[in-house]
């Protein structure tokens, strides 16, 4: 016999519920009692295959989510280099995930720091900007991060990344290193396996936008071995462009 109440019922209280005999005599509270378990049983088994069904739905999008993650996130760009002093320095492709990071490395820079990176006096940096930096296709964009080991806890010490531009052809980059550690070759890491990661994706070349007095950025293009074009688009502000083909065999590692 088929279980009228759905999941949750045994085979005797089936017979129970739904098939009393006729010659049995029931009272009124013994109805009452029968219909209440009968109600009991059917809700019961509803909800328990809605979660069943739900709770495997969630299972499935979170696990392909993840494969997803795993097939999208380009490990091989994950490497190590060490400094002068001996002190490791890690890199990898920057994740959705480093909102906090990126808010703690922000908080690192000076207003110097942050002008010549950002062009504007910024005391804080928008959430939603923050998740659009982390936030990447690996495709379109791609954000390399430094980070060192700080009581067991990654801590981020600057990000190189590049952005295609298909309209202008290339892709333009950016790099920006937390000021305690500038000047220890961080910079020129990054931008080095920056432009490693633009080859794999072919692109041809880079540009950027480097104010006059930011000497480091235009110190990175040079430490790298570039022959940069570079042409002022307003007083103070010049424009770096690239051939990523005339980029010499990596020194700084």
């Amino acid at each position: 016999m088929r279980c009228p109440t759905g999941v949750g019922c045994s085979r005797i209280r089936r017979d129970e519920i739904a098939y009393s005999r006729p010659a049995v005599r029931v009272d009124s509270w013994q109805s009452v009692w029968l219909s209440g378990a009968t109600a009991c049983a059917r809700d019961y088994g509803i909800l328990y295959w809605y979660g069943w069904v739900v709770g495997r739905a969630l299972w499935f999008v979170g696990a392909e989510a993840d494969q997803r993650l795993s097939m999208d996130y380009p490990a091989r760009y994950e490497s190590q280099f060490s400094l002068d002093d001996g002190t490791p320095v890690y890199v990898r492709p920057i994740r959705a995930t480093d909102v906090d990071h990126m808010m703690k490395l922000f908080e690192k820079f000076s207003p110097e720091t942050v002008y010549f990176r950002f062009f504007s006096a910024m005391k804080s940096m928008p959430i939603d900007k923050l998740r659009e930096f982390c936030d990447i296709d690996y495709d379109t964009q791609m954000a390399l991060v430094a980070y060192v080991m700080e009581d067991g806890e990654e801590s981020l010490v600057g990000v190189a990344r590049y952005v295609v531009t298909p309209e202008e052809g290339g892709a333009e980059f950016a790099v920006v290193v937390a000021d305690e550690w500038q000047n220890r070759k961080i910079g020129t890491n990054l931008f080095q396996r920056l432009v490693e990661a633009a080859k794999d994706r072919r692109i041809e070349t880079f540009h950027g936008l480097v104010m006059n007095e930011n000497i480091k950025a235009l110190g990175i293009i040079r430490n790298s071995g570039y022959k940069y074009q570079k042409s002022v688009l307003e007083p103070g502000i010049a424009q770096v462009e690239f051939k990523l083909s005339d980029i010499k065999p990596s020194q700084a590692r």
